[in-house]
């Protein structure tokens, strides 16, 4: 809760594990951005505890973090090449083209965008020159791309084309391999294909196995 009158979550027992996609779905304002902020350890319970492999995840929170790879609804891109948009942070001489490559085919980055040596693609301003398909998926590449154990995905589909849509479920199986992948969304389709759907209706909260 943020005001002790007023609990957004309560009773909630989770076990979230590896290579299953778990979707999270509810009406806007039920505690949806809540539950992720505290699964991501950005928000402390009020009540109860967290745990990761067995630990309570405040005494390992950085080391926890660093795991997690995050796709927001709005991907932030800067003036310069898919290769340093994918390793956003990373100098030149860093970046590792092997896993670029590997995250682009991931994301089927090159069916959406068909111009030769991809990774070398110049992207103008904010992504101008993109599709809001296809910055999402480079930010799913750039998630992808650190190799996390967990994947958090906001609204991945709100700003997809039919086409693109289609592609990034068909691809989420493999994405998601070996991780442990969260899915918010208010996209029945999409949420068809998770493996086990979490539910916030209002104040009460069930899980649909």
């Amino acid at each position: 809760s943020y005001e002790l009158e007023k609990l957004v979550l309560q009773n909630l027992n989770y076990n979230f594990e590896k290579n299953y996609i778990y979707g999270i779905s509810g009406k806007s304002g039920s505690g949806k951005s809540t539950l992720t902020k505290l699964i991501m350890g950005l928000l402390e319970p009020s009540k109860g505890k967290i745990y990761f492999n067995g630990s309570v995840l405040s005494s390992k929170k950085n080391n926890f973090q660093n795991l997690i790879g995050y796709v927001p609804q709005n991907i932030f891109l800067i003036n310069d090449t898919i290769e340093s948009n994918i390793a956003m942070g990373e100098s030149k001489n860093e970046i590792n083209s092997i896993d670029i490559k590997k995250s682009l085919e991931l994301v089927k980055l090159s069916d959406l965008l068909d111009v030769p040596n991809i990774e070398k693609h110049k992207i103008t301003e904010q992504g101008a020159n993109l599709s809001g398909g296809q910055a999402q998926m480079i930010g799913v590449a750039r998630a992808i791309y650190r190799n996390p154990g967990i994947l958090i995905f906001d609204e991945p589909t709100n700003n997809l084309d039919i086409n693109t849509k289609n592609k990034f479920i068909e691809n989420l199986k493999k994405i998601s391999s070996g991780r442990i992948c969260i899915i918010v969304s208010h996209d029945e389709e999409l949420l068809k294909n998770c493996d086990k759907i979490i539910t916030i209706d209002d104040k009460n909260l069930r899980n649909n196995d």
